[in-house]
Parts: structure tokens; C-alpha cells; sequence
């Protein structure tokens, strides 16, 4: 699980709205007579369709050219379609989706650009929650460019402009009183662009539609939108000119941007928390005689198209004196999707030349090079086709029906300026205030950094939070996802945070946003971090999830470190809830050399059955009064130098753990790694299992104090006869269990204080032979811990949630108002009300085999006796850890005693009670380390 910052909680709701369950004949009530007959009277909507889905089932809707995608893994459910005649030129069509298990909400979801299609795909997550979800045609069947269908149409522009979400939700709310005896509590609307538009305009013009909106990146001023896009995409023409800048320049300037912006919050991570704090200088990027990379520099006539690029629109009046604010400009950090809004072919973007052919003048032979200059933007304000903008700032009957609007707006968006909703927000601000009112009752803004239009993100900003489309970006494998998948709690999901706040929460003041390492939930969380709400903005406080931060966490201890792993790229650090053997965690240790990391014979050892020696340290590093600490990616279950080849997964688990006591003796398999190889992992807790009854329960630790563990181990260093790579490995140290977890189990990891002189002790390159002072390191924890009962989530395989370190008896979980969102079919989760640093190394359940306990290979912590999930995840129960002998020989074969001597014996690597008293069957083993991050 990964490094992430602190985070206060929010207050959440307790939820008491029940789950609705369709007792009548769904079969009988889902067809187009048993719909039709829920609309009354009204001559002007038509039931066209109406069918029942299974469980797990997909639609899709042929010929819908806007919205192709499936909505896939349905909860059982009754879909229809209507369709509404809104005058006698001009008709639209909404889609409905009816749980079977209802939630008692209504919500609709949004549209993207000119598109004119059913949004069947967001209405497939927003049903998951258990809404009955809308979504409308807007009024024709085109692509989000494709504005031909506006041409001469006033009503169909209309339709498009808002009137018929309007009309759908009127209706659609009808069609859901019918089918389930009871109007819905309350009724909510989520979309983002043209989407968010349309949610901003519902609270001006119909503030009765919708309890809570969730508007993202909303254009709600589309006349001046659409030719902004026509103006900057000229700014960059004409193709041949030399001002031009082709899209394969701005990756460069995205990264210069970056190098010049990144640090303005006080931390170089690849994102820029706020660009009106960076002071960024184009000339930069100039081309200079000793610029030998002309593809990676600029002439000083790009210089200039880049920075109008920078300027918002502003007419200068004659008299000079007087300027008019037309619209804002890109933002910092928006470089990578710039192009976007430019166009093709020498001409600027169809946003802007089509909308004023076809939407705004009707007249496809306007042409831009002649015709657009200032006035244009001043003839559409004036014209406003269809009532399209959203200018009417006063919300003052939307805030007295108990209305709450929830905005957002990514700061890398490349296609709506980012400072369209600041200004957005701060105009109704201005109109709310001169009637008293604070603006912050109801109505709250969040700026996103580093994410683009809507979704997505460059340099890995987190950016999953719940908002309109946010899910279609995690599908795997068809399979149609919730927006951040394992967090569907009110401080990560910002729908189920403004519905809290809607039904009697407090107002939300901040969100955590997620990024999935490739965007694939399976991957683990690559990062999170909290997103403030406007005016405030987060600052980073010294904690967080990657391993510079951690480097810099470890540093302000009194631990120098002179290397470190890269934040992302191969063999980075893993990070997931349930690490397992074999990731990849974060280690501290002396910068010494890696003696042994290749295949070498050592005759005299091998007639001895012992592994080969390594030369002395003090031979090796002779330097020693000058110590270089580093911070290294390895991975989990030590592998020894001597190995010849790759000794596979069943192996490298049996090693996850070395016991204290069999340091103590000399010899072993152990001898090599404690005369020179210690190592610290670095963690925030562990999970541990308590047997009780017939159940196991899994357990959370860490720090009361709320310092980072630092587990005492051993690394070593294998590159195998076959391959030229290195392999970097460590192990865990076990002790016996201090008083505070003797009810847990009776075995525990080597904790060490951070910066402590026994830490320094540990990692000393002089002491090159083990000793009584460096065994005696080897206690109990003598600390305050706490301990405390997790969901029994973390117990199965590729769950990943930082909900598994809550407690499950904490208000946070008892409040999840995802309990009472989920379907019948969806196991409940509870919620994270913060963001830990966590990354998760465990050790696993044992098994109990003639007194001893033996590791089981598992992905996550598991019953003993849950083979299936194991096979499933490719991992099969291996031999008894009582069959390896302490010194094994030149390959990873283990030696077994003799059946008398087994009963005695304890494996160095087992984390077995050293009494021979049965183990607690499958209760007793650690089964995860925070160690590491990305």
C-alpha cells in the first residue's frame, strides 16, 4: 500500500436509507405497456423500448454513434427508452435504467461536446451505486464535433442547449414513482465539459431537477468557448509559418514547464499543485548557437506564438484605456493536450468553425479568415442560440430548496481553460453576496493538479475521484468498473460525498484523489494526495507516497542517505494493500559492496557443505569511518549469493523470515548476510491474524506515535550462472512478541527506532562479525503500539484498498455510505477516512505440521485451508519449513532431519512459537509489511 499524506478525515453520514428491493413481477412491469402506462396523459413521450437485464449483464445500444461503448456488468435491472416530442420540428430520446435493488435516489448522467446520443455508459456506473439513472439523447445522433445536425434547427440547438434534460428528468422521475410505488428522496446529476454545462444550467433555470450536482470542467459560457477554440487554434497557424509549433514541440514544453514549475510547492513529484504560483520564463526554451537538439529547442518566432498562447483574450479598446476580458488561457501544465484544441489541416479546431457555421450564424460559408475578429464574440453573446450559457449566477432558488453544487476543473485541461470555473464561481459569489449570502454553503469548487480535460493525467498525477466518466478509464477486460474501485467511501468518491453532504453531512472541504499504477486497478495505487476546495490548495507536509519522500521522511529522523531508488520504472518499489513475497519493497542499508552477486565455487566450503565465504569486510571496504547510507528497491524472500539459478516462488516464501535465534549460533544458511549484509525495511505497520472460534481475524498495527517501523533485516545480492542481472533480496527478522501482542501472536518483526543509535549499530559495515551487542538488537519492541481488527477483506486474493487499515468498528466504517449504495450482490467495503502511508510486506498464515508452523505462500493473507484462492493466484502450499536445514549447501535444497530431531527443531525461517506447542492453525503468522512505495 502506498506512501500517501496524512489526511484529516471527513465527517461522514450515517446512512438510513434502506435498499428497495422490486417485490412486483419485474417481467410484467418492464415492457412498454407497463412503462407507457406510468407517463398518464402525456401524448408527447412514447415508450420505444423496454427490456429486462440479468445480473452481470451488458447493453449497448446499436447505431449510437456518440456513446458505442457497453455498459457492462449490470446489476439485474428493467432498461427502457422514451422518446419526446419537444415541438413539432424536433424530439429527443432519454434512457432509463431501474434496479431491481433501488437506493431511493434518482440520478442523471451527463453529455460530452456537440455529441447527441444516450450516455449508457455512465449510466451503467451511476446505477452500480443502486441510482435509477437517465441519461438523454440530447436531440440527435452525432459525434462531439459534428455539429451538422444544428444547421437552421433553432429547437434541436434548444434540445442540445438544456431542454431536454429537463423534459427527460421530468418524465424519467415519473416513470420511477410508477415503478416503485415511491418518488425517489432525492434526485442528483453528475457530468463533466458539455456535461457540466448542462448540470450548472439545471441549477440556474430548473432548481427544483436536482438536490446535488457534480459539474466538472463545465463550458458553461459556450459561445465564447467554442470560439476561443477557433482563436487559439489560428494564434498557431498558418502550418508553414515560422511561429508555428507542430504537436511534437509541446511534449517539450510540457517538460520544461515541468522543470520550471514542479518545485513551486516545495517538492519535486511531476505535478504542479497550482500554476498561478509559477513564474515561467518560454525564453527558456530559446535556441541558442550551441543548441545541437534543434527538435528540442525554440526559435524565437515559436517563443512568441507561445506565449499568446499564455495571455487570455483581452480587446483593447481605442481609446486605450479601456480593455474587456473575453476569456481566460491555458494553464500551466496543460501543454500535452494543447493540441486538441487547434485543429488540422492550416485550419483551427471544428469547435470553433463548425459551431459558428452551424450552430451560431447558419451559414456554412462564413469563413474565419475574414469574418472573425472581436465582434464575433459579441454577436454570439447577443444571439445565444438555444438559451445555451449558463450566466445566470443567481442560485438563490436552488440554495432554498437545500441544493448543494459540487464543481471541478483539472489544472493540466487543454481544451476548457481552467480558469473558466474559477471565474464561474467567483461571479456567483459576487451575485450571492449581494443578497448575504455565503457562497460556501452550497456550493463548493475544487481545481485538480495535473489533471487534463475531464479525466486523465500526465507525470502520473492522481486524479480518480469519482467524477463524470471516470470509471471507462479503469475497464479491464470489458469489465465496466466503479470511478475509484476499492474506495467507495465520501473522502475519495466525490458523488458519494456530495450526496453525504445533500442528506444532512457537512459541507466537503476536501477529496483524496487516486492514480492506479497504468491505470489498472489490479496494479496496485500508484499515488494519492487531497485536493482542497477553492480558495485553499494542499500543501505537501513532508510525508508522502514515493520513495524521494520517503528519502526525505527518513532524513529529517537523522538517517542520511546518499542513493535512492527512481520514483517509477522498473523494479520500483511496489505499491499495493497486500504486498506479498516477491515485490519489490523500499530497504535502508550501508552502501557497502555486493560481495557474492555472481555464481562462485569455493572448494573448501563445499567439502564442508557450507556456502562459499565472502571476503572480509574490513578487506572489502576499508573506508569505514565514512559510511554512505543508501534506500534500495529489493525484492521479498532473501535469496543466497551462492545460487545458481532462479530457485522459483516456493523457495523465495520459505525465506521471507529469518528468526532471531537461529542468529545466535554459529554457521547457517544466515552466516554470510548477519557479518555484513543488515539491512532496515522501512514500514508503517503490519496485519496479523487472530484465530477466534472458527474465524480468523486480521489485525492492523503500527506506531502509537505514528513513526515509521523500521524492521530489522538481511539483504544479499545473486546474479545467476545464466544471466548478467543482479537480484536484490531481503528478509524480515522475527522475535518473540512483546506483551502488547501476545494475545495476537507469538512471534513479532525486529522493530527499531528511526535514527536511534541501535539502528546505527545494526547497519555498521566495521562490525563484519556477528556478536553478543548485535543479538541483543534483537528484542521485542519496548514501544507503545496500537492494534486493532480490519475488514476481512485484506484476506483475499487481488483485493486492494486502503480501507483495509480502518477499523472495522471505527465511525468511518459504520458510516460507509457505500453500505447502503452497494447492490445486494456487491460485498459492502468499508471506507478510508484517511490516507496512510502504507505499503504492505507480509508473512504469511502457517500450518501447523508436529508441533511446528510453517510459512503458506500466499499473494495476501488467506485461512490455511484456502487452497482454491491460492491455485487460482498461481501459488500451491509448499513443504513444511521444518524440512530446511539451517545450512543448506551450494544449491536451495533443503537437508530435512531426521524424523526424531523434527519434532525439536525450529527452521530459521519459520515464525513458529520455538515451544513445542500446535500453532494457532493459520492465525499466526505477520502478514504484511509497509515497505514500500512508488
Amino acid at each position: 500500500m502506498p506512501f500517501a499524506p496524512r489526511l484529516l478525515g471527513l465527517t461522514l453520514w450515517a446512512a438510513t436509507h434502506a435498499v428497495e428491493v422490486v417485490a412486483q413481477n419485474t417481467t410484467t412491469r418492464c415492457s412498454v405497456d407497463g412503462l407507457s402506462g406510468l407517463l398518464g396523459q402525456d401524448d408527447s413521450a412514447q415508450v420505444l423500448m423496454a427490456n429486462t437485464v440479468s445480473n452481470n449483464g451488458t447493453f449497448a445500444e446499436a447505431g449510437n454513434v456518440a456513446y458505442p461503448k457497453y455498459a457492462t456488468h449490470l446489476p439485474s435491472l428493467c432498461v427502457a427508452t422514451v422518446n419526446v416530442t419537444s415541438s413539432p420540428t424536433s424530439s429527443y430520446t432519454f434512457g432509463i435504467f431501474l434496479p431491481d435493488e433501488w437506493n431511493k435516489r434518482f440520478l442523471a448522467v451527463g453529455n460530452g461536446g456537440f455529441s447527441g446520443g444516450i450516455n449508457w455508459y455512465d449510466m451503467g456506473t451511476g446505477v452500480k451505486y443502486g441510482f435509477a439513472t437517465i441519461s438523454t439523447s440530447t436531440g440527435h445522433n452525432s459525434t462531439s464535433q459534428d455539429m451538422s445536425w444544428a444547421i437552421n434547427n433553432p429547437e434541436t440547438k434548444a434540445d442540445w442547449a438544456g431542454r431536454s434534460l429537463h423534459g427527460s428528468t421530468v418524465l424519467a422521475k415519473k416513470i420511477v414513482e410508477g415503478y416503485y410505488g415511491n418518488a425517489a428522496n432525492k434526485s442528483y446529476y453528475s457530468g463533466c465539459s458539455t456535461g457540466g454545462r448542462q448540470g450548472v444550467k439545471s441549477a440556474q433555470a430548473h432548481p427544483e431537477d436536482f438536490d446535488g450536482i457534480l459539474a466538472g470542467a463545465p463550458a458553461w459560457k459556450s459561445t465564447s468557448q467554442q470560439l476561443w477554440q477557433l482563436k487559439v487554434g489560428a494564434i498557431n497557424l498558418p502550418e508553414d509559418g515560422p511561429g508555428y509549433l507542430p504537436t511534437s514541440m509541446f511534449e517539450v514544453i510540457s517538460d520544461e514547464v515541468l522543470r520550471q514549475c514542479d518545485g513551486s510547492d516545495g517538492v519535486a513529484d511531476g505535478v504542479i499543485m497550482d500554476p498561478r504560483h509559477c513564474n515561467f520564463r518560454p525564453e527558456k526554451l530559446l535556441c541558442t548557437s550551441s543548441s545541437t537538439n534543434l527538435s528540442a529547442c525554440l526559435t524565437a518566432p515559436q517563443v512568441a506564438t507561445l506565449k499568446q498562447l499564455y495571455l487570455p483574450l483581452i480587446q483593447l479598446d481605442a481609446n486605450v484605456h479601456n480593455l474587456t476580458y473575453i476569456y481566460p488561457n491555458f494553464g500551466l501544465g496543460s501543454e500535452i493536450q494543447m493540441p486538441s484544441s487547434f485543429g488540422s489541416n492550416n485550419q483551427p479546431s471544428l469547435y470553433g468553425t463548425d459551431y459558428a457555421k452551424n450552430y451560431l450564424f447558419d451559414d456554412l460559408n462564413w469563413d474565419w479568415t475574414t469574418s472573425f475578429n472581436y465582434s464575433t464574440f459579441v454577436e454570439a453573446a447577443r444571439l445565444n442560440p438555444g438559451n445555451v450559457n449558463a450566466d445566470n449566477f443567481n442560485l438563490s432558488e436552488f440554495r432554498g430548496r437545500g441544493g448543494k453544487l459540487i464543481t471541478y476543473h483539472g489544472y493540466a485541461d487543454g481544451l476548457i481553460p481552467t480558469d473558466v470555473s474559477r471565474v464561474l464561481y467567483d461571479e456567483t459569489w459576487m451575485a450571492m453576496a449581494e443578497q448575504g449570502v455565503d457562497l460556501d454553503e452550497f456550493y463548493r469548487l475544487f481545481f485538480v493538479p495535473g489533471m487534463q480535460h475531464c479525466s486523465g493525467s500526465v507525470y502520473d498525477a492522481p486524479w480518480y475521484f469519482g467524477g463524470s466518466g471516470h470509471a471507462s478509464n479503469l475497464e479491464t477486460n470489458g469489465q465496466h468498473a466503479f470511478p475509484v474501485p476499492g474506495l467507495d467511501d465520501t473522502q475519495h468518491d466525490a458523488l458519494l460525498a456530495l450526496v453525504a453532504w445533500v442528506e444532512g453531512g457537512s459541507g466537503v472541504n476536501e477529496l483524496v484523489a487516486t492514480k492506479y499504477t497504468n491505470d489498472t486497478v489490479s496494479n496496485g495505487i500508484l499515488r494519492q494526495r487531497p485536493i482542497c476546495k477553492y480558495p485553499g490548495h494542499a500543501t505537501w507536509d513532508g510525508k508522502g507516497d514515493r520513495p524521494s519522500q520517503i528519502r526525505r521522511m527518513l532524513q529529517d529522523e537523522g538517517m542520511p542517505i546518499d542513493d535512492a531508488p527512481e520514483d517509477e520504472g522498473q523494479g520500483a518499489p511496489r505499491q499495493t494493500y497486500n504486498f506479498a513475497p516477491g515485490y519489490h519493497g523500499v530497504v535502508y542499508r550501508a552502501d557497502v559492496p555486493d560481495r557474492g552477486a555472481g555464481h562462485r565455487r569455493d572448494h573448501a566450503a563445499k567439502s564442508q557443505n557450507q556456502p562459499p565465504a565472502e571476503a572480509s569486510m574490513s578487506q572489502s571496504h576499508p573506508e569505514c569511518d565514512s559510511v554512505k547510507y543508501k534506500m534500495q528497491s529489493m525484492q521479498w524472500g532473501l535469496i543466497p549469493f551462492w545460487t545458481k539459478r532462479d530457485p522459483g516462488y516456493s523457495q523465495l516464501s520459505k525465506t521471507i523470515n529469518c528468526r532471531d535465534d537461529s542468529l545466535s549460533t554459529p554457521g547457517g544458511m544466515w552466516a554470510t548476510m548477519k557479518a555484513g549484509k543488515r539491512c532496515i525495511v522501512v514500514a508503517q505497520g503490519f496485519y496479523e491474524w487472530l484465530k477466534n472460534g472458527k474465524e480468523k481475524l486480521p489485525h492492523f498495527v503500527k506506531r502509537k506515535d505514528g513513526q515509521l517501523m523500521c524492521f530489522a533485516g538481511l539483504w544479499d545480492c545473486v546474479k545467476y550462472e545464466d544471466s548478467d542481472e543482479k537480484r536484490y533480496t531481503y528478509t524480515i527478522i522475527t522475535t518473540d512478541s512483546n506483551k502488547q501482542l501476545k494475545f495476537l501472536h507469538d512471534r513479532m518483526p525486529v522493530i527499531l527506532d528511526p535514527g536511534s543509535k541501535e539502528i546505527k549499530a545494526w547497519l555498521d559495515p566495521k562490525r563484519h562479525e556477528w556478536s553478543k551487542e548485535l543479538q541483543d538488537l534483537l528484542k521485542p519492541f519496548s514501544g507503545e503500539l496500537e492494534c486493532y481488527p480490519v475488514t476481512k477483506d485484506v484476506g483475499k486474493v487481488g483485493n486492494n484498498s486502503p480501507s483495509f487499515i480502518i477499523p472495522v468498528a471505527s465511525k468511518e466504517n459504520k458510516s460507509n455510505i457505500a453500505n447502503f449504495f452497494a447492490n445486494a450482490s456487491a460485498k459492502q467495503k468499508p471506507q478510508a477516512s484517511k490516507v496512510e502511508p502504507t505499503v504492505a510486506v507480509k508473512v504469511e498464515p502457517e500450518q501447523s505440521q508436529e508441533g511446528e508452523s510453517q510459512p503458506i505462500p500466499e499473494v495476501i493473507a488467506k485461512a490455511a485451508d484456502d487452497t482454491e484462492s491460492r491455485e487460482k493466484a498461481g501459488i500451491k502450499r509448499e513443504a513444511s519449513a521444518a524440512d530446511e536445514d539451517d545450512e543448506p549447501p551450494q544449491k536451495i535444497q533443503y537437508k530435512g532431519p531426521t524424523t526424531k530431531s523434527r519434532q525439536s527443531r525450529i527452521s530459521a525461517t519459520s515464525n513458529g512459537s520455538k515451544s513445542p506447542v500446535k500453532a494457532k492453525d493459520g492465525t499466526q503468522k505477520i502478514t504484511k509489511f509497509f515497505a514500500n512505495s512508488a
